[in-house]
């Protein structure tokens, strides 16, 4: 399954991913400051579903 992410906001959003030899590691990149904290949950067995809500 791929990645799926929803973005209600209003904000451009931009996810940097990189391989290290043990890790997928990200960072979410914005256009503007960031007035919210967001968490990634991983979910048994499948791929979260990442919603972003200004």
């Amino acid at each position: 399954m791929d990645l799926q992410v929803r973005n209600d906001t209003n904000q451009t959003f931009y996810l940097r991913l990189w391989l290290t030899d043990t890790h997928l590691c990200g960072e979410w990149r914005s256009d503007r400051p960031i007035l919210y904290t967001y968490q990634v949950y991983k979910f048994p067995a499948r791929m979260p579903l990442i919603s972003i809500k200004g």
